[in-house]
């Protein structure tokens, strides 16, 4: 059965944990939200590189003039080394962001009597280790995260899964009911972005200094890897605002050691995403970076099961 995610209150806090400084999806997702949502009071980096995702989000925050936004640099999974395409685009004057993320948490939780939103765009390990160590926290989070597929390539996790698959593991038996956006729907030819598509040229041509140019130097050395960009996060960011572009129907799943999902009858209860109005959520996108509407494009839904 389809279902929609509630729409949140517009006050209701807002937390972003990103993988910011790898594929922009990342960084388109911040700055429709900082554009937008005035709710918006932390960002938490996933999978961090000595400091340096921090750091590029606080300096993006920053150009968009969102200092009242806390950066909270959380969990390095890799044993260090760069390893991003915006090692090069930080100011040297940018410092370390030095909170940490459940004291850069709870200070939100504490300013709000209701529910906050998490938006999960990258690893869950940030979110595993509060629900180890601060379930108190946990409770007051209502979790969205892009993650986990079903059909894409059943030999091996999807890459926010897989990354941390005993975090994966650990949210999905901790958070009750979270909300999940596959990778099914958004590898798909609507969320491609190129060299020349509208929204990189559209960003294009900005001066030095501005939020903009800071993104379309990120997407020219992402496109010299050479890889695409999908806009995966963003579409995770429009369900946490309640835009209402994706559907969902509730599932139970399960999770092996290696971060592989599938549906198991006494697995984990989530919302699961299940089609995407493509058309109005890229025109929503586009909008939300101020450019002109995307071109149309259809709805494209799951294979049936």
């Amino acid at each position: 059965m389809s279902t929609a995610v509630p729409e949140p209150a517009g006050s209701t806090p807002l937390i972003i944990d990103t993988d910011i400084g790898d594929d922009p999806d990342d960084t388109v997702a911040l700055v429709i939200a900082a554009r937008t949502e005035p709710a918006l009071a932390l960002v938490v980096t996933s999978d961090e590189r000595d400091g340096l995702r921090a750091r590029f989000a606080r300096q993006l925050l920053d150009r968009l003039g969102r200092s009242d936004v806390v950066v909270a640099a959380g969990a390095q999974i890799a044993p260090t080394g760069p390893g991003l395409c915006v090692q090069d685009l930080i100011d040297p004057d940018v410092a370390r962001q030095t909170i940490e993320v459940a004291e850069a948490v709870a200070a939100v939780t504490e300013r709000s009597a209701g529910p906050v939103r998490w938006v999960g765009l990258g690893f869950l390990s940030n979110l595993a280790a509060l629900c180890e160590h601060r379930p108190d926290l946990v409770e007051r989070l209502v979790v969205t995260q892009m993650g986990g597929a079903l059909g894409r390539d059943p030999s091996r996790p999807e890459f926010n899964f897989g990354g941390d698959p005993r975090a994966t593991r650990t949210v999905l038996a901790e958070v009750t009911r979270p909300t999940l956006v596959v990778a099914d729907l958004t590898y798909q030819a609507p969320m491609r972005v190129e060299p020349g598509s509208p929204l990189c040229t559209g960003l294009a041509g900005a001066g030095p200094g501005s939020w903009s140019h800071l993104v379309s130097e990120q997407f020219r050395a992402w496109f010299a890897i050479p890889k695409p960009s999908f806009q995966h996060d963003p579409l995770a960011l429009s369900v946490a605002l309640g835009r209402g572009f994706v559907t969902f129907e509730t599932a139970r799943i399960a999770v092996d050691e290696v971060g592989r999902m599938s549906l198991a009858a006494d697995g984990a209860e989530v919302l699961l995403s299940r089609a995407v109005h493509y058309e109005r959520f890229m025109a929503w996108l586009h909008e939300g970076l101020g450019l002109p509407a995307a071109d149309d494009r259809t709805t494209e839904p799951l294979p049936s099961r």
